[in-house]
């Protein structure tokens, strides 16, 4: 019998260096946590869209699912995917 608001999509993607937040459940914490970063680049898929954002805002293991949300809280992007690997 809960209704819960609908969180905002943004109408853009954020700038480079916009900042960011990123909100989840990671595992083994009983509560969200939100991080803070920017955008530090994008990466295109074949077609020349942006098809990724990457951030420095920490993720941790869990936090997949979870909203990456701008300043005026709209979501931006979700975290799917977690690399140590840096090229």
């Amino acid at each position: 019998g809960e209704t819960f608001q609908a969180m905002p999509v943004a109408d853009a993607l954020p700038e480079l260096g916009a900042r960011v937040w990123a909100l989840g459940f990671p595992a083994g914490v009983r509560t969200v946590n939100i991080t803070a970063g920017q955008i530090a680049g994008f990466e295109q898929n074949a077609d020349a869209e942006t098809a990724w954002l990457r951030t420095d805002t920490e993720f941790n293991p869990g936090n997949s699912g979870g909203a990456l949300v701008d300043r005026d809280c709209r979501l931006v992007g979700v975290p799917t995917a977690v690399s140590d690997n840096v090229e």
